[in-house]
């Protein structure tokens, strides 16, 4: 049985919605390089940064506070990295909730 954190050592959860050039399946792995590439093994073990969806030319990331302007570095690299020329952030919410409204009211436009 898994041992319970208590919330509030947990760090706040932090999501992304951002617009890129070219958003695929293979964004996933470019992401896990590039925390690998930027912040060495124990930097990555530290740090939050999943991509949880993918719809369209749009994309949701999980991170936590602390590690957003990592996150975000490391998905500027991994967009590069793929050839994709530039990365546009719609909103950085608290809830994975106003988050999706924000992708699908963005995707609506």
């Amino acid at each position: 049985m898994r041992a319970k954190i208590p919330i509030g050592l947990l760090k706040p959860r932090r999501y992304v919605c951002f617009r890129a050039d070219r958003i695929g399946p293979e964004l996933r792995r470019e992401l896990r390089k590039a925390v690998m590439m930027l912040f060495g093994a124990s930097g990555a073990a530290d740090m939050r940064a999943l991509i949880r969806e993918i719809r369209g030319d749009m994309a949701l990331m999980e991170t936590t506070n602390v590690d957003l302007p990592k996150a975000l570095s490391a998905l500027f690299f991994a967009l590069r990295s793929m050839g994709s020329g530039g990365l546009r952030v719609i909103k950085v919410s608290g809830t994975i909730k106003k988050a999706m409204m924000a992708m699908k009211e963005a995707l609506e436009e």
